[in-house]
């Protein structure tokens, strides 16, 4: 069935665009309570899907403690670092992650620090430390190389994917719905006159430029909540190998259900093609 929780709430772009005007109080409530919407400890039970499943729990370099959800694979030596949407919690995406983990692959499922059962509570910078706290989790805990990760991240987690991948010589970069910036968004709420006193909040369009790895993505040809333009237009700024797909007839908490097998086949593909599978020894 479709999922509902890949939600982003189109005035948030609009209040952010006032945030000069806010006390930093004020500011942070505002970006937080409209961006964000976690839900606490575990809806899904990892186990009904696989025994091996591991719950994990980490420090990030802020000193917030994190929770993850780890899909081993003895005998492969490559990793999805996987970065969900703004609401619910990694429990929802225990399904996706098994997806994923049937290609052979190894997946790490990360909560976002308020969200499941991490502490703390979310902000976008905040969850850009969680996203390299992970990473380097992966590294030197798990023993997984930058280069043989990939990173997946969909709609809100696409921008904290993005944001991550900058300047690391990962093996690959998938963004499923991604926005290309807080301004952008402004001008799809036809708020564009009041760009001039905006930040540009999750500045996708501008971070692209710093990613070398390949990258694949996907969004839905009627994505109203992040138009498709938006995919296109990071499709066109990046100057790494990169892959464009687009799902017909799918919208934004549609789009794995209507594109069906397709999907989950064009990510299995991306992945054995930039981080092919080495049998550990």
């Amino acid at each position: 069935m479709p999922n509902t929780h890949q939600r982003v709430n189109p005035g948030l772009l609009f209040l952010m665009s006032l945030l000069p005007f806010f006390s930093g109080g004020c500011t942070d409530w505002l970006v937080n309570s409209l961006a964000f919407h976690p839900e606490p400890g575990n809806q899904v039970d990892p186990q009904s899907f696989d025994p091996s499943i591991q719950e994990v729990f980490f420090d990030s370099l802020d000193g917030v403690r994190l929770q993850a959800f780890y899909f081993p694979r003895a005998n492969a030596d490559r990793v999805v670092l996987f970065l969900h949407g703004n609401a619910g919690n990694a429990s929802h995406r225990i399904e996706h992650g098994q997806r994923i983990a049937n290609f052979d692959t190894n997946v790490f499922l990360l909560s976002y620090r308020g969200y499941g059962k991490s502490e703390g509570s979310p902000s976008e910078q905040g969850v850009y430390i969680d996203a390299k706290s992970a990473l380097r989790y992966l590294h030197t805990n798990l023993g997984f190389p930058v280069e043989r990760t990939v990173i997946l991240g969909r709609s809100l987690g696409a921008a904290v994917a993005v944001e991550v991948s900058q300047n690391e010589p990962l093996a690959g970069l998938v963004l499923v719905s991604p926005m290309s910036s807080g301004q952008d968004m402004a001008r799809h709420l036809s708020l564009s006159w009041l760009t001039w006193v905006a930040g540009n909040p999750f500045n996708s369009a501008e971070k692209i430029r710093g990613v070398t790895a390949p990258v694949l993505f996907i969004h839905g040809e009627v994505d109203r909540t992040i138009p498709v333009e938006m995919g296109r237009k990071l499709f066109e700024l990046c100057p790494s190998t990169k892959e464009w797909k687009v799902v017909p007839g799918a919208g934004h908490n549609d789009l794995i259900w209507v594109a069906g097998d397709q999907y989950w086949e064009w990510i299995r593909k991306f992945i054995d093609s930039v981080a092919p599978l080495h049998a550990q020894s």
